[in-house]
């Protein structure tokens, strides 16, 4: 099998109270696109794969909110050294590693049922 060639990695907000990550990613010729997302609301967080079949994305795996590693609420952690502000003015880098376990889940699982 062949490394996973990483074409975006990207953390964003709407400067509400959600904090997601998207990573788009190419492996064995395959296009996944792993979404992980934080909410104030546990039953709005999300962790899903999906891969790219027809120019469309098709969701192959996801983990229950109740079961995720990610943190409801990462929005508002106390600990942000960058917290204070609007999303232009957080820290954004800060929050990457709160989403890793439940991205190596979704990768493994989702690689696991479509390679």
């Amino acid at each position: 099998m062949s490394k996973r060639k990483i074409i975006i990695d990207q953390l964003s907000t709407d400067d509400w109270q959600e904090i997601r990550r998207i990573i788009i990613y190419i492996k064995d010729g395959k296009k996944f696109k792993v979404a992980v997302s934080s909410d104030s609301n546990q039953i709005q967080c999300y962790a899903r794969i999906s891969i790219m079949k027809d120019d469309e994305w098709n969701q192959v795996y996801y983990i229950p909110a109740s079961e995720m590693q990610t943190e409801e609420g990462l929005w508002y952690r106390g600990d942000d050294k960058g917290r204070q502000g609007s999303s232009k003015n957080r820290n954004m880098p800060y929050y990457n590693k709160f989403f890793q376990k439940d991205i190596d889940t979704l990768m493994e699982i989702g690689e696991a049922l479509i390679l």
